[in-house]
């Protein structure tokens, strides 16, 4: 970037640019990270402008082209409802930018529109990974085939729908409680920033602007890697036409990839997590996580249908404590590179046990709902109870949310204790074996 008068001259090319160039609109603007002249090496040297493809006339109106163009559209796997340019600045020297703020803030500019951009790829992540889920659950109740278990040596057996038979319905119990888990989550994280904006409070706000920067690498790597995962056992559940571009889900996987790519790939959010976010603040971020986490647990120790899913999610919050001072002691010797090496499985783990706190809240609150339907509705028996949970929608609802948490806890949560042995394995195959080995 060269100032000219009260411009820059902008100069270089962006690649992989979501609708980077369409005819929607009359003007496309763009954000441009770019270097200025004499500016230090580094990051610090970068500032931020804004180009517009058309130029702005004082009065408003469009004026000449900005010298921005398009040298070619991606072709991609997913995601072809959007225009992937490759855009090139300046070609002819006539392509002007204006300044945000100052020169060498545009790193710093930058992340201010970073949480809310990690944020919204979190939640249309979710978002595609749980239309996945409602796609099979609508298949696997609608179709036909084979004879429940035990009923198989019977040749008169009536064929049942899918979501029948046991390994269908553990795929979409899996599906439901990843998906109302990542709602949470997002919903949580969202809250944060909320109460941020508002809070009067020095301390209040603190603490949700640091909640806000601990649970955002997880709401878009978590989110998005999970989604992924979603998709791809919806297409499971659908069997064969899953793989068929008759029916939706296998456009739904290929869509989704992408939201654990853009806006930083999931392994650079598990670096920010383990590099910056622990240690930032004196580690002020994660010892306010667990203070909220400590005082649910305390407070829902003894409760009768989910205190054992509290011990498990009291165990699972050790586990990644244990493994959070491990970063620390091996960082603190020197060795930075093994931390970064686990960032991802440790990105994981903390991202079931928050799922875990948040399903375990819902289901406590659902127990108390449904059990006021119940009473009204004087059903005192298991019988009564499920033909309540059949005739009420409510219930249904309530139902679900306490199934959900006791799976969760029971299937998913227990997986944190084999990854946290990998990671204090001290293994480092990945970083000894030699290029050529590979």
């Amino acid at each position: 970037a060269k100032k000219e008068g009260d411009h820059y001259l902008i100069q270089g090319t962006k690649i992989i640019i979501t609708a980077g160039d369409h005819n929607l609109t009359e003007n496309i603007i763009h954000a441009v990270l770019a270097r200025t002249e004499n500016a230090p090496p580094g990051i610090k040297g970068l500032s931020l402008f804004i180009v517009p493809k058309v130029r702005v006339n004082a009065d408003g109106s469009l004026g000449p082209p900005n010298d921005v163009n398009c040298g070619g559209i991606e072709h991609k796997m997913g995601l072809k409802g959007s225009a992937t340019a490759t855009l090139n600045f300046g070609d002819e020297g006539k392509c002007q930018g204006y300044i945000l703020g100052q020169e060498g803030q545009g790193i710093q500019l930058m992340f201010q529109m970073m949480n809310e951009a990690r944020l919204g790829v979190g939640l249309q992540g979710f978002a595609v990974g749980n239309t996945a889920y409602l796609y099979a659950l609508k298949y696997a109740k609608e179709r036909i085939q084979g004879v429940e278990i035990e009923k198989m040596k019977d040749p008169n057996a009536p064929r049942v729908a899918i979501i029948k038979h046991p390994d269908v319905r553990r795929m979409l119990l899996t599906m439901k409680t990843y998906a109302e888990g990542l709602r949470a989550l997002i919903y949580r994280t969202a809250y944060y920033a909320d109460l941020a904006k508002v809070a009067t409070d020095p301390q209040e706000k603190e603490y949700c602007e640091n909640m806000i920067d601990l649970l955002i690498p997880i709401v878009k790597s978590y989110s998005t890697d999970i989604a992924f995962r979603l998709t791809e056992w919806a297409i499971q559940v659908h069997g064969g036409y899953g793989y068929c571009g008759e029916y939706p889900v296998e456009q739904l996987c290929r869509d989704v990839k992408i939201t654990s790519i853009y806006e930083g790939t999931n392994g650079i959010q598990a670096m920010d997590l383990v590099g910056r976010k622990l240690s930032m603040k004196k580690g002020a971020l994660v010892m306010g996580w667990m203070k909220e986490i400590n005082e649910f647990i305390e407070k829902h120790r003894a409760h009768p249908t989910f205190g054992p899913g509290i011990a498990q999610l009291e165990k699972a919050k050790n586990i990644l404590v244990n493994v959070s001072m491990h970063f620390a002691k091996v960082a603190a010797g020197g060795d930075r590179l093994y931390p970064m090496l686990h960032a991802c499985l440790y990105l994981e783990m903390f991202g079931e046990t928050e799922l875990a706190y948040l399903l375990l809240h819902q289901a406590i609150i659902a127990k108390d709902k449904v059990d006021a339907i119940f009473q009204k509705a004087g059903a005192v028996s298991p019988e009564a109870q499920a033909k309540v949970v059949e005739d009420n929608a409510d219930a249904a609802f309530y139902t679900g949310k306490i199934h959900g948490a006791e799976f969760f806890v029971n299937n998913i949560l227990p997986q944190g204790q084999g990854k946290s042995s990998t990671i204090l394995s001290g293994n480092k195959s990945a970083l000894m074996i030699p290029e050529m080995a590979f």
